[in-house]
């Protein structure tokens, strides 16, 4: 019953993003519900996402040190923390892409009562994550292939123009990132 996570900023790559928009498209009703709640979510979560969104992709663009990209975004990630706006897939306090969702969603544990995680509440919950740290993402990241891993996104913009402009024209998008 805890959506603490579900306020934070989230990032996923293309790969990602693709195993989320295919599940969509097979489920109707939830893709019915991510383009309403979307559009809430544009209101109150996209203009940050899109400086984050910036900031990296210039980065990747000049070569920048991942550690350095993490350190010039964690201040907008706190501010969107601090505007409380849900993910678009939360709906009735439920992630309706628990079974897709993000490797940075599943990796967040709460160790305390579910009413610390309400809105107002005056004790904050413990979390726990098992998410490894900035070292280890790094190497991971240079393991794979940079054009599904380091081509990052918010996950709701990322979702939106998979749905909306298909996985083809990102992987355009990303190869011009490359050559500019």
């Amino acid at each position: 019953g805890c959506t603490h996570c579900c306020y934070h900023y989230v990032a996923v790559s293309l790969a990602q993003g693709i195993l989320i928009a295919d599940y969509l498209y097979k489920r109707k009703a939830l893709l019915k519900q991510f383009i309403d709640n979307y559009e809430t979510w544009r209101e109150g979560g996209e203009a940050i996402s899109d400086s984050i969104d910036g900031i990296r992709i210039q980065a990747l663009r000049s070569a920048v040190p991942t550690d350095q990209i993490m350190a010039d975004t964690r201040s907008l990630s706190k501010q969107y923390l601090d505007n409380h706006v849900a993910c678009p897939f939360l709906a009735n306090e439920k992630c309706f892409i628990y079974e897709v969702r993000p490797m940075s969603c599943s990796s967040h544990h709460s160790v305390s009562p579910p009413d610390f995680c309400a809105p107002g509440s005056q004790q904050k919950p413990v979390i726990r994550n098992s998410m490894p740290g900035d070292e280890d993402l790094i190497e991971m990241i240079q393991l794979a292939d940079p054009r599904l891993t380091l081509y990052e996104l918010t996950l709701p913009t990322m979702v939106y123009h998979l749905l909306t402009k298909g996985s083809s024209a990102i992987m355009t998008e990303v190869m011009q990132h490359e050559l500019t």
